[in-house]
């Protein structure tokens, strides 16, 4: 898995900032492309690392099927993006490696 390189390639004490499309539910699209929600991603660093910044950001501008600009959101927010923005919402986090 990713993450588990992620892990042992990273020295004592490094950071992960991971950017991934975020959603109500966990899904997986076209059998690659995956929306995670908040337990899902919370499972997959919580064993290996500690997490010191969440952010969250939703879609507010679009131009010709582009997204222009995205605001900071809430989590509420954030799991609601795909039915209030019909697109979904992005989570940031900066995660640092336990020894």
């Amino acid at each position: 898995m990713a993450i588990q390189q992620v892990w042992r390639v990273l020295k004592g004490q490094g950071r992960l900032i991971l950017t991934t499309p975020f959603t109500a539910q966990h899904r997986i699209y076209n059998g690659f492309e995956r929306w995670y929600d908040i337990d899902r991603v919370t499972q997959l660093l919580v064993s290996s690392f500690h997490i010191l910044v969440t952010e969250f950001w939703v879609p507010v501008l679009w131009f010709r099927g582009r997204c222009l600009k995205w605001t900071q959101a809430t989590l509420e927010q954030a799991q609601q993006a795909e039915s209030v923005y019909g697109y979904h919402a992005t989570i940031c986090l900066v995660a640092e490696k336990f020894l």
